[in-house]
């Protein structure tokens, strides 16, 4: 596969950020599922990135983490979904977390999650380029889940180089 072709330029985190969250929130809204951001401070301002495609990304795992997330109404509470951008625990790199309170991932699951499922189509397809496009930034995703009813949850990190 060729590389994904990137259109960097100085981008502020918060800024996108917002702008995919208030893009998703609407729909959030109606589904009685809260949408959170949470900038650290300690987050770099600017990212050289491609906007674009990074923003994309982030709505691809907002808009996966509203399918799984409990949906709400006027007598019952919603899940919540929160995307936090911060530094990376140890180290200079970005992270970009879109965690929510769903029921979880099955620990079976997690290695099929950035595989296309060959006996459906178009399952999966948006996780993998998602990846490709967070590599292509020099940056990797990492998961981390539970299916446990009283820890149940996930979170998907970009974790991206900073300056």
């Amino acid at each position: 596969m060729d590389a994904i072709p990137l259109h960097r330029r100085s981008t502020s985190l918060a800024t996108m950020v917002s702008s995919v969250v208030s893009m998703m929130e609407p729909y959030a809204s109606d589904i009685g599922v809260k949408l959170k951001t949470d900038l650290d401070a300690a987050a770099p301002a600017t990212l050289s990135l491609d906007e674009d495609k990074i923003a994309w990304t982030i709505g691809t795992l907002i808009g996966n983490a509203l399918r799984h997330v409990p949906r709400g109404s006027f007598f019952h509470p919603g899940g919540e979904i929160v995307v936090h951008v911060g530094r990376h625990a140890n180290s200079d790199e970005v992270t970009i977390d879109v965690t929510d309170d769903g029921p979880g991932i099955p620990p079976d699951k997690l290695p099929l999650l950035f595989q296309a499922a060959p006996y459906q189509r178009r399952v999966g397809y948006a996780l993998i380029l998602a990846r490709e496009i967070v590599e292509a930034h020099g940056g990797r995703m990492q998961v981390r889940s539970s299916d446990d009813p009283l820890t149940h949850g996930t979170t998907i990190s970009l974790v991206l180089p900073a300056p």
